[in-house]
C-alpha cells in the first residue's frame, strides 16, 4: 500500500478489460482496485477452484517489507512464480542473492538460472514440460507519470488462446523509502478465461497467516473499507508504487 511514485484451451465469457493504472496497486479482471499485506499471494489461479494438483495455471507472488520498517506502505512484490499443468515445471522470477550492488533479475526453471541479459528479446520456444508451448522473450519498459520502467520478461503460455504474463523489475527511492533504494516486481497478466481465481481474478481477499504489516492510526484513516469481495481499499490519489492487473482475452 505505497503512495507515492518512485524514481507494481477452455471456451469462457470474457469478463470486462482490468487496467493496470493508479493506486490502489492491484487491479482485477473485474476492475477492482485494492493492496494488500506481506506474504504469499496466489494472484491467479485457473480453473477457478480447482486442486492446486489439478490447475492449469497459477501465478504466486511473495511480497515482503523493507528492513526494518512495519507498515504496509512499504510492502513490494519481490518474487513471482509461474505454475501449472499447462506449465510444467515451475519458472521463478525474482532478483539474485547479491549482497553488493543492483541484483540482477533471474529467470529460474529446470533448476537453472538465466539472467535477464541471457534471455532473447525475439520470443524463443523453452524447453517447459507443460502441456502447453512457452515462448519467452525480453524487454525493456520505459518508465511513465503513472507506470513505473524496468527490465522486463514476458511469457506467452498456448497456441490457440495464449495467455501472457509480464513481469519487470524496477527500482527506485522515495520519502517512503527514507531514500534508500528498492528493487521490486510488477506484474502484469492479459488474456486469462474470466473463470479465473486468485487475487488477480474472483477470489475475495484473504491476509496471510504470517502477514506482519500493519497500518499507522494516519493509514487507518486512509481506508474507506472493504469491497464486495472483502479487498482493503483506500482513499489515496497518488500514482502506484509498484502494480500488479490481470485482463481476461477474448475467447
Amino acid at each position: 500500500m505505497k503512495k507515492s511514485p518512485v524514481t507494481t484451451t477452455t471456451t469462457t465469457t470474457a469478463a470486462p478489460a482490468a487496467s493496470a493504472v493508479g493506486d490502489p496497486h492491484l487491479t482485477n479482471i473485474n476492475g477492482k482496485k485494492f493492496d494488500i499485506h506481506d506474504g504469499l499471494h496466489r494472484l491467479v489461479h485457473f480453473p477457478r477452484g480447482s486442486l492446486d494438483s489439478e490447475a492449469l495455471l497459477m501465478i504466486d507472488g511473495n511480497a515482503t517489507m523493507m528492513s526494518g520498517e512495519q507498515s504496509c506502505y512499504n510492502v513490494f512484490f519481490q518474487s513471482a512464480k509461474i505454475s501449472g499443468k499447462w506449465v510444467g515445471d515451475e519458472i521463478l522470477l525474482q532478483h539474485d542473492a547479491s549482497h553488493t550492488g543492483r541484483k540482477n533479475f533471474v529467470l529460474t526453471s529446470h533448476g537453472q538460472h538465466q539472467e535477464w541479459s541471457q534471455l532473447p528479446g525475439i520470443p524463443l520456444t523453452m524447453p517447459f514440460t507443460g502441456t502447453e508451448p512457452i515462448k519467452v522473450f525480453t524487454k525493456t519498459l520505459v518508465p511513465s507519470i503513472d507506470m513505473p520502467g524496468g527490465d522486463g520478461i514476458e511469457l506467452s503460455i498456448g497456441r490457440k488462446h495464449p495467455v501472457f504474463v509480464e513481469v519487470w523489475s524496477s527500482h527506485g527511492s522515495n520519502g517512503l523509502t527514507h531514500g534508500q533504494d528498492v528493487q521490486y516486481l510488477n506484474l502484469k497478466v492479459r488474456g486469462l478465461p474470466a473463470n479465473t481465481g486468485g487475487l488477480l481474478g474472483l477470489d475475495a481477499y484473504a491476509k496471510p497467516a504470517q502477514a506482519q504489516c500493519g497500518l499507522t492510526s494516519d493509514e487507518m484513516g486512509a481506508m474507506t473499507g472493504r469491497n464486495d469481495l472483502g479487498l482493503m481499499e483506500l482513499k489515496t490519489k497518488s500514482p502506484s508504487f509498484w502494480q500488479a492487473s490481470a485482463q481476461v482475452g477474448e475467447q
